[in-house]
């Protein structure tokens, strides 16, 4: 789970040096969605869900290298705010699912193993964050109250990361008591 938590943190915050139309991403999303990858491969026997959330994650992975390729090639800027719109609604989306995937996969490890994961703390922080990324994007035309749900959401996508670190605790926690 260290390898997962260690992905979330680069794919929710991004660190971008600036070059002229060229882009750097110090903490590039594709480097975050393959250490996902590589955690859920570790606990695909412990739920489903982290069987399901593999295809987005790939889809995820690729999406956010041709993206860094191309900001870093000086590509990535389009003057088309509709579709920069929907990729980023598409990305957001892919993001939501997989998270999600790996927050309910978490919850079954918890009910399998018959032991506190802190499983329902981690899902309310998940939905909370999810919520409020969501009216990021419906209220974007409202500067204010998108500026407000930013702001929300990262506070909660920073609480997220502490609560599943702290699931992440309890599990090997447990995997030594076993």
């Amino acid at each position: 789970m260290k390898k997962i938590f260690w992905g979330m943190l680069f794919v929710f915050f991004n660190f971008t040096l600036t070059f002229g139309s060229s882009k750097l991403g110090l903490i590039p999303d594709f480097v975050g969605y393959l250490l996902m990858l590589s955690g859920i491969a570790e606990l695909r026997g412990e739920s489903e869900c982290f069987v399901k959330a593999k295809p987005a994650l790939i889809v995820m992975t690729i999406i956010s290298l041709l993206f860094y390729i191309a900001d870093f090639l000086g590509f990535g800027d389009t003057n088309s705010v509709i579709l920069v719109m929907i990729i980023n609604g598409l990305i957001v989306a892919g993001n939501l699912y997989s998270t999600y995937m790996i927050t309910y996969g978490i919850k079954e490890m918890e009910t399998n193993r018959q032991t506190d994961l802190a499983a329902e703390r981690l899902m309310y922080m998940w939905k909370v964050r999810a919520m409020f990324t969501i009216l990021t994007y419906l209220v974007l035309f409202i500067p204010i109250l998108s500026l407000i749900c930013i702001i929300v959401s990262l506070v909660f996508a920073v609480l997220y990361l502490i609560a599943f670190n702290r699931s992440r605790k309890l599990v090997e926690q447990f995997q030594l008591e076993s």
